[in-house]
This record gives structure tokens, sequence and C-alpha cells, in this order.
């Protein structure tokens, strides 16, 4: 009986995570805006279009609040951004 099969089986199950360390430690680069939009008298405003714009290439990131007022945005560039609400800057 030889001793190399069961050596080359169990370097192969060793090599098995390695092969999937890259994608299991992998990060993503683009952020996630998240938050609430209340009107003066803070109550919350349901339906509000959000649009965040990056200043330098003018790409906007567009998203409506739920019925809770909250917005949920991902994936936006991490840059120099501005936002409205509603058409109105927040």
């Amino acid at each position: 009986m030889s001793l190399l099969p069961n050596v080359a089986r169990g370097a192969s199950l060793a090599l098995i995570p390695l092969l999937f360390s890259s994608v299991l430690f992998a990060q993503e680069f683009r952020a996630t805006l998240t938050g609430e939009v209340t009107d003066p008298s803070g109550a919350v405003v349901a339906q509000a279009r959000i649009q965040a714009v990056n200043r330098d290439t003018q790409q906007a990131y567009n998203t409506t609040t739920t019925d809770k007022g909250v917005y949920f945005m991902p994936y936006v560039l991490p840059r120099d951004i501005h936002g409205k609400c509603d058409g109105r800057r927040v």
C-alpha cells in the first residue's frame, strides 16, 4: 500500500481553502448612503425623492424614501457628493 496517494489527497484538501480566500476577504469600495427624511415638525416624509450627485462627474444616484421616511442608496462611489430631496438641497 502506497502512502503517496494519501499525501497527495491531503495536500489537495489543504489547498482548497486557499482557492476561496480571495473571495472571502474581498471588500466593497463603494459607499451606502442611508437616512431618514423628516419635515420641520419631525414627521417622516414618505415617497420623497432623494438624489446624490458626484460634483466631479455629475453622476447622479437616485432613490425614494419608504413609507417610514427611510432611504437606502447602495453602491455610491466615494467622492465629493451633494444631495437633494425633492429638488431641495439637504
